[in-house]
């Protein structure tokens, strides 16, 4: 964005692709959000470090939702994008091979953002359903290196260490099981099996220590004193933390404590009752929101989710009776991009996520696929399908209408639109 921002952005405003930017519900309930964010700011108690927030968050992170939403127009021009992303989760995968660190037994990049092993193991879940939506739409050699890659990510997510990562990849799965085809739960168990046993056969025993502490504070073996003590210690913090942002929306609940000040205020409030703050943010997508925004913005940030996988499970079940290429294609997209968002939801309890890129991304794509399948849906559910029953099912108002019991002069009797030309 800080290279292509300015141009595509102006791209974005010459061909009217911000009016699309607001299509289904989804977009504006996550307008709300930013928009509550900018109200929120006059009454941070770090002006100053708010307007750093934010102005960096608008420019690079945020602008990704109207960039996406705004100029995918068609399911193939979603398909390339999705293609990107997976194959650049592809390329930070063999960059965790070539320049990665476990040097504590947690495996990490040199520098930036994915120096963190938690943020790593985010970065590389969040590629995961984009890859899993090559084997299912994509051809030839992308789809042949599908499946080692998807193992390859998650066996690198569980070299990171991240218990957070564990407690999602288990949620992850239990999601494929309810809710997916018996073909795609046999591939993404398949890719589940091969990580399991690579994991099990190569893992660091510093790494199994840390994990062990998910299911007990006191494990039979401890191999490293020093490590296992951080990670119990590690755990302690978290739930302080959390406790404070409650407290702290308890203590503003309409406009929190201003954008990115969570880490200042909590400084203040340690400072008050003697102690040291702990200059951290929340580990908490949700309470980091409620504390730093209020309550109202943490309703728009949960609704926007909620709306885009209302949407897209609308298109899944109406394209899920149908069997012809065009609805399988809707089918996997749908639930990879469902998967996607199901990923970025359970990674919010554990990491604080509420200014970076990822869900801004991933709620573009979905709003840009709903627009476009919505459009697709229309045609086919005029074309019979033989293996299934064609009365219409989604309950949209363009996709589910009154049925007209004649077709009228001048009018179509496929969800009564005008004909063409009229």
């Amino acid at each position: 964005m800080l290279i292509f921002g300015a141009s595509t952005l102006l791209l974005l405003l010459l061909s009217g692709g911000l009016v699309r930017c607001f299509r289904g519900t989804a977009s504006l309930w996550f307008c709300g959000y930013l928009g509550w964010l900018l109200l929120a700011a006059p009454f941070s108690v770090w002006k100053g470090g708010t307007f750093e927030t934010l102005r960096s968050a608008f420019l690079t992170e945020f602008s990704l939702f109207f960039v996406i939403a705004g100029l995918t127009r068609t399911i193939g021009e979603l398909r390339k994008l999705c293609a990107a992303v997976a194959i650049g989760g592809t390329f930070t995968l063999v960059y965790c091979g070539w320049m990665g660190g476990n040097d504590t037994g947690r495996l990490s990049l040199p520098f930036g953002t994915l120096q963190n092993p938690n943020d790593l193991a985010i970065h590389l879940l969040l590629a995961l359903p984009f890859v899993a939506l090559l084997f299912y739409a994509g051809k030839g050699m992308l789809r042949l290196l599908a499946i080692p890659t998807a193992a390859g990510l998650l066996y690198a997510v569980l070299l990171t260490g991240s218990r957070m990562a564990l407690v999602v990849t288990a949620l992850i799965v239990v999601f494929v099981l309810v809710r997916s085809t018996m073909t795609q739960r046999l591939a993404m168990v398949g890719v589940f099996a091969i990580a399991g046993v690579m994991a099990l056969v190569f893992m660091p025993a510093l790494t199994i220590q840390r994990y062990l502490t998910v299911f007990s504070s006191q494990p039979a073996t401890i191999v490293d004193l020093e490590e296992y003590q951080g990670a119990v210690g590690s755990t302690e913090a978290r739930m302080a933390l959390l406790r404070t942002s409650i407290k702290m929306t308890i203590q503003n609940p309409l406009f929190g404590a201003g954008p990115g000040q969570f880490a200042v205020e909590e400084e203040a409030l340690q400072k008050e009752m003697g102690r040291r703050g702990s200059w951290q943010v929340t580990h908490n997508t949700y309470t980091q929101v409620s504390s730093e925004a209020g309550i109202p913005a943490l309703f728009f940030y949960c609704a926007a989710i909620l709306a885009a996988m209302f949407g897209m499970h609308r298109i899944y079940k109406f394209a899920a009776r149908r069997n012809d290429p065009d609805s399988r294609l809707l089918v996997h997209m749908a639930f990879c991009l469902r998967l996607a968002l199901v990923t970025i939801a359970l990674c919010s309890m554990f990491g604080s996520l509420a200014y970076r890129s990822y869900l801004p991304m991933i709620l573009g794509l979905s709003v840009a696929f709903t627009a476009a399948a919505t459009r697709l849906v229309e045609r086919l559910a005029a074309t019979p399908s033989p293996a299934t029953n064609t009365r219409p099912f989604l309950p949209s108002p363009r996709l589910n209408p009154r049925p007209a019991p004649l077709a009228a002069p001048g009018r179509s009797t496929a969800f009564g639109h005008p004909a063409p030309g009229q």
